[in-house]
């Protein structure tokens, strides 16, 4: 995968806490993949329920994500990188986040976009996915932070009804995702994936692409803008700003809400997109 050569393998120890030894952290560097692929294979998933947040051409996020961009960072797409979020967020977590008041959760870590500027700005971060073949690019892409080592990743299911129960008590301060809660569906976020995460912390963070024109043309979904599934095979809802915040969100505080019109992202066309802080 590209993982330089001049690192040396270190077996991890288990992880206390019951992380069933799939947790690292990144200035270990290199890490022994048999932790990754025992519990990949052992997390025997529920199918009985719909599983939208995994419909993807291929049934893969990272097939889908390593044909968009390139996953291996150099220090130039590090920096653009990290322009590219200081764009969309500068100051937005500060707002309402403290590095010192304990770490944060990454909802979908993927490569490392949104963690890695997260770190930078001094907070600590668990990155979890339920796809380990991201991890060792993200483990990569931080080594060009200044603190890799604030972030940790961990091998987590969201659809496991008890993914969230590693980090009950763990003083977490928020749960952050960005491009992930459209992707399921409404009952499932509305019953239970919303309360898993209230469970582990009192704020959520969510970047969310909302239904405006601009959304719906550039994923073609003007004709079916929830339930709606693209030329990628991709599930998403399409809702507007007032519905997350008055139906997905209902009985939660809204701390505060930022408009991003006209972002870019891997589709490559103008969509909008707003940043809920709830409580």
């Amino acid at each position: 995968m590209g993982v330089p050569d001049n690192t040396s393998v270190e077996q991890f120890p288990y992880c206390d806490g019951g992380m069933n030894g799939s947790m690292l952290r990144t200035n270990e560097y290199l890490f022994d993949m048999r932790y990754f692929w025992y519990n990949y294979y052992m997390m025997q998933p529920d199918n009985s329920q719909a599983r939208t947040a995994e419909l993807v051409e291929g049934g893969s996020w990272f097939n889908y994500f390593q044909k968009k961009s390139n996953p291996f960072w150099d220090r130039m797409m590090y920096t653009a990188r990290m322009k590219r979020f200081a764009s969309y967020y500068d100051g937005f977590h500060e707002r309402y986040l403290r590095p010192d008041d304990g770490p944060l959760i990454e909802l979908g870590v993927g490569f490392g976009a949104t963690a890695i500027p997260l770190i930078d700005r001094g907070f600590s971060v668990i990155g979890i996915d339920n796809e380990p073949r991201f991890f060792p690019f993200c483990v990569h892409n931080s080594q060009f932070s200044e603190h890799p080592e604030r972030l940790t990743l961990v091998l987590k299911d969201l659809y496991d009804p008890n993914w969230h129960r590693d980090f009950l008590k763990r003083s977490i301060q928020a749960v952050v995702s960005y491009g992930v809660l459209e992707h399921f569906e409404r009952n499932h976020l509305i019953n239970t994936l919303i309360p898993q995460q209230f469970a582990i912390a009192k704020t959520i963070i969510a970047m969310i692409p909302v239904l405006t024109e601009n959304t719906l043309q550039t994923f073609k979904a003007t004709s079916c803008p929830e339930n709606n599934v693209d030329e990628n095979g991709i599930y998403r809802n399409f809702w507007t700003t007032g519905f997350w915040r008055e139906t997905i969100f209902k009985g939660h505080e809204i701390l505060g809400e930022l408009d991003v019109k006209g972002s870019g992202g891997s589709k490559g066309g103008p969509w909008d997109m707003t940043i809920f802080t709830v409580q």
